[in-house]
């Protein structure tokens, strides 16, 4: 009886075909893993892109934008024997709070004096001995006890100011500091048709305008309180080729060419319009909006 014939087994063949076996299926899951994440959703339903192209949206490290500086504001001031400090010696001119705190051990007041002499210099009271003369002041905290503390707001103008303390010989031991109030300006330049200026914008209170011509011919320079855009004020039906300047807040008069002319005018906020109004010049385009905030 003849026997039917077999392969014998291979143990290397056979491990070479599970590996193989292992490899394809590794593939696959490889693959399904892949096209599950490459997408994902978004909380509206939609899809978005794959998972590796997704990235946070990077945090801005860039500083924020300096703040404008405000008109007025407050000045922290301390006394000693015999000394005063503040942390600011100059300050935009506007409502101006000064906090005043004893640190001494006799009492101190604090005087603001609105004067063109120097701090050092400034003349002696003929009627009280060892104090000075307090012409020009504008605002004091009266007596101030050691360890206390006292506050006063004055709106005060441009210029210059001494600071000091006038109990008797405290001002000639020291106790006085110089003091800027400046004043917030607006720069322009007038020129045959334009006008430009250096600031758009202002905050409201006063404000001092500079204004030079370097046009070849006559201009002036008006501020208009209007709700009306630049180009569109009415005409002035009694003075041909000039507008209407209803709401006129302030301006300079003719200038004649090289000259300047500087005007100061305390304006609320709103829309104004900046403009020449000689003989046609707005209508050749010597206008500009401005807004006082």
């Amino acid at each position: 009886m003849q026997l039917e014939s077999r392969s014998a087994f291979n143990p290397v063949a056979e491990g070479y075909r599970l590996l193989l076996l292992t490899i394809i299926t590794v593939a696959v899951l490889f693959t399904s893993t892949v096209l599950v994440l490459g997408e994902v959703s978004r909380p509206n339903g939609t899809v978005s892109g794959p998972v590796a192209n997704a990235r946070p949206s990077p945090v801005s490290t860039a500083p924020a934008a300096a703040a404008v500086s405000e008109k007025g504001g407050t000045v922290n001031a301390t006394l000693t024997d015999m000394h005063i400090s503040v942390d600011r010696t100059s300050i935009l001119e506007g409502p101006v709070i000064f906090v005043v705190k004893n640190n001494g051990a006799v009492v101190h007041e604090f005087d603001v004096i609105h004067t063109d002499v120097p701090e050092d210099k400034i003349a002696a009271d003929t009627t009280q001995v060892d104090k000075v003369d307090e012409t020009g002041n504008v605002g004091e905290t009266g007596e101030i006890n050691p360890g206390e503390s006292k506050t006063f707001t004055i709106t005060i103008p441009a210029g210059h100011y001494v600071i000091m303390c006038n109990e008797v010989g405290h001002y000639a031991a020291g106790m006085h500091l110089a003091f800027t109030v400046a004043a917030d300006t607006v720069n322009a330049t007038l020129t045959d048709m334009h006008i430009s200026v250096d600031r758009t914008s202002v905050d409201a209170g006063p404000i001092t305008f500079v204004v030079k011509n370097n046009g070849a011919v006559v201009h002036e320079f008006d501020v208009i309180k209007t709700d009306v855009p630049q180009d569109k004020l009415p005409a002035d039906p009694g003075q041909p080729g000039k507008v209407d300047e209803t709401g006129n807040v302030g301006e300079t008069g003719e200038i004649e060419p090289g000259a300047s002319q500087t005007f100061t005018i305390t304006i609320p906020a709103g829309h104004y319009v900046i403009m020449c109004n000689e003989a046609n010049h707005y209508a050749a385009g010597m206008h500009l909006d401005f807004t006082v905030n």
